[in-house]
């Protein structure tokens, strides 16, 4: 009898030794069976009791093996028994194992479904925005699309240097007779209202305050002025833009051109068809900023850059063909909401006029800008 429950028991030690034998069948059925087969263990004397009295009956098995004679043969068949179950317990676990690996395969074969999916779908969709575009169907309208204009260069006029300022006169006629006698000396000369109210001459454009001095101490000797003053090319509005900015400027040429509403008109030079009297005005707006704007309205209207209506901004220069031939002959200064400031003719003073009204409106050839 120890020989074989020897054999059983070493069978069974090499049965829990299997990797994974253990996990599997779990540690209550090794425990029945270790102690069931352990030698001098209750269940071993019970199973030699009841070897003993031949009481084998309700123990035994039906197996498709041939059975085992005697108690030897009832042990083995508990024993297989036990390893039977063991092995059900083990299927089992394996089972649900093997169910929920594929459950997250199935998972995982979703997940990289629907991510696919949705690499297509923004594929696709961004693959349209480089498609041809296609004409709309009759009957749609597109949008209005503003067309930007080129850029273009704009052509810097030349800057004021030093330049004399005399006289302090509360007759517009009495600066304008100081002019006129200027401009027999061969100088370039204009007048304008001071913010003090008072007229005064500005004579000149000298490159360096040496040659802007001997001028004004020329004319003390010859009797022309008396006190001068050397304005400086840094003290013109036009050397500021850098630090107050564009509209600065234009709020300053504005200005400049509001001082002059109500003076007489007294320009004069040469006929009214070159557009010198009115360009007079302009000229003197500009080179009291530090502009140095030329003389003829046409020349003037040359040297800008053009400037779309819609584009038109205070301080633009704004001209007209009121003579013969269609060419340029009146200019103004755009002040801002339709209006103008200009030297409308002689015998007039200097006034406002809008755009739009009927006679300046036939007669408009277009703006320009020097800013």
């Amino acid at each position: 009898m120890t020989p074989r429950r020897t054999l059983s028991l070493s069978f069974f030690d090499s049965f829990i030794r299997m990797p994974g034998t253990i996990s599997a069948v779990g540690p209550s059925v090794l425990t029945t069976m270790e102690e069931r087969f352990r030698p001098g263990s209750d269940k071993s004397r019970r199973d030699a009791g009841k070897e003993a009295r031949g009481g084998a009956g309700r123990h035994a098995v039906k197996r498709t093996e041939t059975p085992l004679a005697g108690s030897a043969g009832r042990r083995d068949s508990r024993w297989a028994l036990d390893r039977e179950k063991a092995y059900a317990q083990s299927g089992r676990a394996a089972a649900e194992s093997s169910s929920a690996d594929d459950g997250m395969r199935r998972h995982k074969a979703l997940f990289l479904v629907f991510f696919f999916s949705i690499l297509s779908i923004l594929f696709v969709i961004g693959g349209c925005g480089g498609r041809k575009a296609y004409p709309p169907v009759s009957g749609e309208k597109r949008p209005a699309v503003r067309k930007a204009r080129p850029a273009v260069v704009r052509k810097a006029l030349p800057r004021m240097g030093y330049t004399i300022q005399a006289g302090a006169f509360s007759q517009a006629e009495n600066a304008a007779r100081l002019t006129e006698l200027l401009k027999d000396q061969g100088l370039d000369a204009t007048y304008f209202a001071a913010r003090t109210g008072l007229f005064k001459v500005r004579i000149g454009n000298f490159p360096t305050r040496e040659s802007a001095r001997n001028q004004a101490e020329a004319l003390q000797l010859l009797g022309l002025i008396e006190e001068y003053y050397l304005v400086a090319p840094e003290e013109y509005a036009v050397a500021r833009v850098g630090e107050l900015g564009e509209d600065y400027l234009r709020r300053e040429l504005v200005k400049a051109a509001r001082s002059f509403i109500g003076v007489p008109y007294l320009w004069g030079g040469t006929s009214a068809e070159t557009g010198f009297d009115c360009s007079g005005l302009t000229m003197t707006v500009y080179q009291l900023n530090g502009i140095d704007l030329p003389r003829t309205s046409g020349d003037q209207f040359g040297a800008g850059e053009k400037r779309d209506d819609d584009d038109l901004l205070p301080g633009d220069l704004v001209f007209f063909a009121t003579g013969k031939g269609g060419k340029v002959s009146h200019v103004g200064v755009y002040i801002g909401a339709d209006r103008f400031v200009h030297a409308p003719g002689r015998g007039k003073k200097i006034r406002t006029d809008t755009l739009s009204s009927s006679y300046y409106k036939r007669r408009y050839l277009g703006a320009r800008t020097y800013i």
